[in-house]
């Protein structure tokens, strides 16, 4: 039953996916049939970010000096105020698997900051948050739906990178409710009056 709901949302993604690949990466380094590319970023994604995250452990003196990355939208803000100086880390680099890849996992970033230990404490604190949000949206309440939904997100991508350190996309949508709630809030009075309220259903 849940595939049968699911089944055109999963059908749309697989089609952006794959068809994607072709706008938004450089596939002229491939001399292969177009299945044989599709085929080679899937497994890549798939596989990938496991060996890559096997790779920086195993070479972790190659990123003593990566910018701490977690708390990185404070430390930019100080540094726009030029109380500390940061400089945010560039993009990863491409590394052999032994296919090119730049994407090691929600862990990587973690490990990088806090060691091994004080990531796996990182990851059960998003853990216990994501499971109250869960709770909470299971009660019917708007506000935890709302979160939940947006905190899947990061869910999905925690395979290929930490969506979780995006203090400024939080804020956004704290902003965001915050304005939904108070929109709700003002009787509108230009629309035909229900019994449910004002507004239109």
């Amino acid at each position: 039953a849940a595939f049968k709901f699911a089944r055109i949302p999963i059908l749309f993604f697989l089609v952006l996916y794959f068809g994607l690949i072709f706008v938004t990466k450089d596939t002229s380094v491939f001399n292969e049939s177009v299945g044989t590319i599709l085929l080679l970023f899937l497994v890549g994604y798939i596989v990938g970010p496991t060996a890559a995250l096997d790779y920086f452990l195993a070479h972790r003196q190659d990123y003593a000096d990566a910018p701490h990355h977690t708390f990185k939208f404070f430390l930019a803000i100080a540094s726009a105020f030029h109380l500390i100086v940061y400089q945010p880390a560039p993009p990863e680099s491409f590394i052999d698997v032994p296919f090119p890849t730049n994407v090691f996992t929600v862990y990587r970033y973690y490990i990088g900051d806090f060691g091994i230990y004080g990531a796996l404490f990182a990851i059960t604190l998003i853990g216990l948050f994501q499971t109250l949000l869960y709770r909470k949206a299971r009660t019917g309440s708007e506000l935890g739906i709302y979160f939940f939904a947006i905190t899947l997100f990061a869910v999905f991508m925690c395979i290929f990178s930490d969506e979780y350190a995006a203090f400024g996309a939080y804020i956004d949508s704290l902003s965001f409710a915050a304005i939904y709630i108070v929109l709700r809030s003002i009787p509108m009075r230009v629309l035909p009056r229900l019994e449910s309220g004002y507004g239109v259903n």
